[in-house]
């Protein structure tokens, strides 16, 4: 009469130990980091290439921002390198969205690049301009209609994704498109006339890291891991390392003399930026973040007022602080 109580607890003991066990898998499985094709990424896959990404950490590529923030909000991946405007976007959202790395500023690597015989900023009314709708590129065509005393709404707004740009600009598909490095490079090429770029909105193009509070909570050692490999590769490439360039040559689809002009209009974030920017005794990164959630606001890219420091984390540089 005491067979059965027996077997079933000891059919509970196993169900209990195969879930641990899932459980942990689950705990231990790689973090999944989402970025799209840009320059200012690539310290990650020069990481990767060198042997010096950890194994806690996977990279996903996508073919646009646009991909990485429906992936980021769908749960696809845990981190994401999006540009601080598109945290902003996210935070609105989710409250639960922390910036842990500042990767990099763009001073001049995005651009809003019209037709030859578009000279002017004001030409554009009426034009139609390519760009990705949920991404950065909104908001430089913003940043650069203000200039002139336009909004988005007196031009005709095209989505599209990074991977196209090059096409519709070639066959004419558009008049302008908001883009960046190496698609710059090429349209640059074809005799694309920059009518603005981001050395006009200094600080505001942004790259970062976002993940969300439960990630650093439990898989702080992983963070501070990918930290580490950042600031390794983005050393490589300030000595221009001879195998991290020909890794972002191959990558990028550019000449070794088109990344070296790229690279002067991109500034990589080591260490000693991050400590200030995010580190307990300085923040710097607030003001920043509250200014542009502000300009986004005026934009109408978001609707509700940001409090910055709520979505700061330190985790990672703290913990390469020693």
């Amino acid at each position: 009469m005491r067979v059965l109580p027996s077997l079933l607890c000891r059919l509970a003991l196993c169900c209990l130990i195969v879930l641990c066990a899932g459980c942990g898998a689950a705990a231990d499985a790689p973090l999944r980091l989402g970025t799209n094709i840009w320059l200012g990424f690539e310290p990650f896959y020069v990481a990767r290439k060198q042997n010096q990404l950890p194994p806690s950490v996977r990279l996903v590529e996508y073919a646009s921002g646009a991909e990485v923030l429906s992936a980021f909000r769908n749960r696809s991946i845990d981190l994401a390198a999006v540009t601080l405007d598109e945290a902003i976007s996210l935070a609105e959202h989710d409250p639960s969205l922390r910036v842990g790395l500042v990767l990099d500023y763009s001073n001049g690597a995005d651009a809003l690049v019209a037709r030859p015989d578009i000279r002017q900023l004001v030409d554009l009314k009426g034009r139609s301009v390519g760009v990705e709708s949920f991404g950065v590129g909104a908001y430089l065509l913003g940043r650069a209609l203000q200039r002139v005393g336009l909004s988005p709404r007196d031009v005709h707004m095209v989505p599209l994704p990074l991977d196209t740009h090059e096409a519709a600009f070639s066959r004419g598909q558009v008049d302008a498109v908001v883009t960046f490095y190496p698609v710059l490079a090429r349209l640059r090429e074809q005799g694309g006339q920059v009518l603005f770029d981001s050395r006009a909105m200094p600080g505001e193009i942004v790259d970062v890291l976002v993940f969300r509070e439960d990630t650093a909570r439990r898989r702080t050692p992983a963070l501070v891991a990918l930290g580490q490999a950042w600031f390794t590769a983005v050393k490589q490439i300030q000595q221009r390392d001879p195998v991290a360039m020909a890794a972002m040559v191959q990558r990028q689809k550019i000449s070794p003399a088109a990344l070296e002009q790229a690279l002067g209009l991109l500034r990589l974030q080591d260490l000693k930026q991050n400590q200030l920017a995010l580190g307990q005794a300085s923040l710097a990164l607030g003001p920043v973040m509250g200014n542009l959630g502000l300009s986004m606001r005026e934009l109408g890219l978001v609707n509700r007022p940001l409090q910055p420091m709520n979505h700061l984390d330190s985790c990672i540089v703290e913990g390469l602080a020693g």
